[in-house]
């Protein structure tokens, strides 16, 4: 019972965690909330006779510890940052957490009920509504940044498109007006994704594995749109992109440290005189990359084997409805800077692939 309210307040209840009044009253409060309620879920099942046990017989377990074998590097030679930048709190110590939380995910079972679900969906409609859209017309609920609310929706259409009450097509329009009305283009895909392979896997006789091949080339695919799209120079993915494979080469075997992307990047751009420098970035607009900046080709290959390993498990446990959430997560993750709660929500998956 402890576990599974700690967790429902985790994957959920995070994104609704807001200070008014302070200047950065979306992200740093999410992520301090988080920290706490993974602490506590740490503790609770760290008492435990068979924690230790439980852990050694993790599927990921060689892939966290090579993590934070890492992270232990990075202290020792004074690289990264423990808090990260002011704007989202992802350093060191967050990676920490997010490891506990995918180890954690993988100790029990956990049973989302259907009105948790429907119940952050309305919440989240609501708060986009009474928040508004910022400066550039886009939606941003409870989370100042309309990517990041995009992102939310894709990981609760995914749990919505399995239920099967048909009152839940009411719920998947909701979802798809947020996402159209974040103005995620990353989110649009996603979700378009995610209709077309529950589509496929409940209404056709379609083999299982085609809906990794066409999941796999949906994403792949969709990289290629940010190297064609000539608007908005300055904040151009392919932009950053470029700025984040150029500035990872000064430490590409194990990074510059975990929670030190921004100074990196930053550096970069105004040495070479790129379009990033007339902007503040603090990501590279992509997971890999990001890990390649912080973690350099052993936090890429860390990352991707972690990736590889949760979808080939995923496929074999036959849990598509955790495929298709993952494939989603993982389409936003790989366009746009990260919220904790899609962080979250990701390595909750990865924690439930055994």
């Amino acid at each position: 019972m402890i576990p599974s309210v700690l967790l429902s307040l985790l994957l959920f209840g995070t994104a609704f965690v807001i200070v008014p009044g302070i200047q950065l009253s979306f992200e740093p409060p999410k992520v301090v909330f988080s920290e706490v309620v993974i602490a506590l879920l740490f503790i609770f099942f760290f008492f435990q006779n068979d924690f230790f046990k439980k852990i050694r017989s993790t599927k990921h377990a060689y892939f966290y510890l090579g993590i934070i074998t890492l992270l232990g590097i990075h202290a020792l030679l004074g690289r990264g940052d423990l808090l990260g930048n002011v704007f989202r709190f992802q350093g060191a110590i967050s990676i920490v957490f997010l490891v506990i939380t995918a180890v954690l995910s993988s100790l029990f079972i956990f049973k989302i009920e259907k009105w948790v679900i429907y119940l952050a969906l309305v919440l989240e409609l609501l708060l986009t509504l009474v928040v508004g859209p910022n400066p550039a017309h886009r939606w941003i609920g409870s989370f100042g940044e309309p990517n990041a609310l995009a992102a939310f929706i894709i990981f609760l259409n995914a749990l919505l498109l399995f239920r099967k009450e048909q009152i839940k097509w009411i719920f998947v329009v909701i979802a798809s007006l947020l996402v159209i009305l974040s103005g995620s283009r990353s989110g649009m895909i996603a979700f378009g994704m995610q209709l077309l392979l529950y589509s496929l896997s409940q209404y056709t006789r379609i083999q299982k594995q085609y809906l990794l091949v066409v999941g796999a080339c949906i994403i792949v695919f969709s990289l290629i749109l940010p190297f064609l799209d000539s608007r908005n120079v300055n904040e151009n993915r392919a932009e950053i992109w470029k700025a984040a494979v150029s500035s990872g080469l000064k430490h590409p075997i194990i990074g510059s440290g975990f929670g030190n992307v921004t100074s990196p990047l930053q550096t970069f751009s105004k040495e070479k005189a790129t379009n990033v420098q007339y902007e503040f970035v603090d990501s590279s607009h992509s997971i890999i990359l990001d890990w390649w900046v912080q973690g350099g080709i052993i936090g890429v290959l860390l990352l991707i084997g972690l990736i590889s390993s949760t979808v080939i498990l995923l496929y074999k446990e036959k849990n598509f409805q955790m495929l298709i959430l993952f494939f989603g997560l993982l389409e936003m993750l790989l366009f746009n800077p990260a919220s904790i709660v899609t962080l979250i929500a990701f390595w909750w998956v990865i924690g439930t692939a055994m």
